[in-house]
């Protein structure tokens, strides 16, 4: 269900319009291997004026500055904005409910596994079966 919805216009539309065409012209030429995955293709540089460089420090590809031509020495600060809907509840609820799932899985595995391991050793025929004690 999360690739599913990944996938879908419902996570990784655009502001509509031109941009929303350009998001899926962006999602046909992307990695197939991307495809349903969390990654949020809809994007543009909003501006920030409250923001530095130093608070993008660690990601320098997400800001930009601008310089006003009249050389006015304030340069205008713009921010990479996702216009992706990030974590939901449902989706988080989905993800809990299958860990849940194949833990359970697994401990069943488990005790069907040394179950077996002990049908199969009570079959096995060794020395011990055919000796006599004197």
């Amino acid at each position: 269900p999360n690739m599913i919805y990944f996938a879908s216009d419902g996570y990784n539309c655009g502001a509509g319009g031109q941009q929303q065409q350009q998001q899926q012209q962006e999602t046909w030429s992307m990695d197939i291997s991307l495809w349903g995955s969390a990654v949020c293709t809809s994007q543009a540089y909003v501006p920030c004026p409250t923001c530095t460089l130093d608070d993008f420090a660690d990601a320098p590809h997400r800001i930009a500055t601008s310089s006003s031509v009249y050389g006015s020495g304030n340069d205008l600060i713009f921010v990479m904005k996702n216009y992706c809907d990030g974590a939901k509840l449902p989706l988080a609820s989905v993800n809990y409910a299958t860990l849940l799932f194949v833990i359970y899985g697994m401990i069943n595995i488990n005790r069907h596994l040394e179950e077996q391991e002990v049908e199969f050793d009570e079959d096995e025929q060794t020395a011990q079966d055919y000796s006599i004690v004197i």
